[in-house]
């Protein structure tokens, strides 16, 4: 999804606490909606990626690690 449509609000993918997770971790405004493509790029740097310009795109380890710690933290925040 991140490809097709990398502008889509997060919110389509993601529950509220997860979006609310991503935006505590990435230290950004709140009033603007996240991104898909920018949620990928939080839940990735979270699984160990480390988001430099020629590191390209994440791969399925480091997305499904990320994954993981929101599920955990979702889960702890409910």
């Amino acid at each position: 999804l991140s490809e097709v449509e990398p502008d889509k609000n997060s919110s389509w993918a993601l529950s509220p606490e997860e979006n609310i997770i991503l935006n505590i971790k990435s230290k950004r405004e709140i009033q603007t909606p996240m991104t898909i493509e920018e949620a990928l790029g939080i839940v990735a740097s979270m699984g160990g990626f480390n988001r430099r310009k020629s590191d390209g795109s994440p791969g399925m380890v480091s997305l499904w690690r990320g994954f993981v710690k929101l599920q955990i933290q979702t889960d702890l925040f409910k």
